[in-house]
């Protein structure tokens, strides 16, 4: 979870204590925060997309991932 700390969730060790486990996975949490960390980079501008030209599934869906 260091990680997930050092890239600006500090309250993590606070989420995973305070909901069951029956609820909620540590899994669940971190993804969460792993959106959230992509969400903001899009938002201010300095994500990166990868590939920068991405394919297209049968869905005609881009196949892509934000860094």
């Amino acid at each position: 979870m260091e990680i997930v700390i050092e890239s600006g969730f500090p309250q993590i060790d606070d989420w995973l204590c305070r909901y069951p486990k029956t609820r909620v996975a540590a899994d669940d949490i971190s993804t969460a925060c792993a959106a959230c960390w992509t969400a903001e980079r899009i938002h201010r501008g300095v994500a990166v997309r990868v590939p920068s030209e991405p394919e297209k599934d049968s869905r005609r869906l881009r196949m892509e991932m934000w860094a």
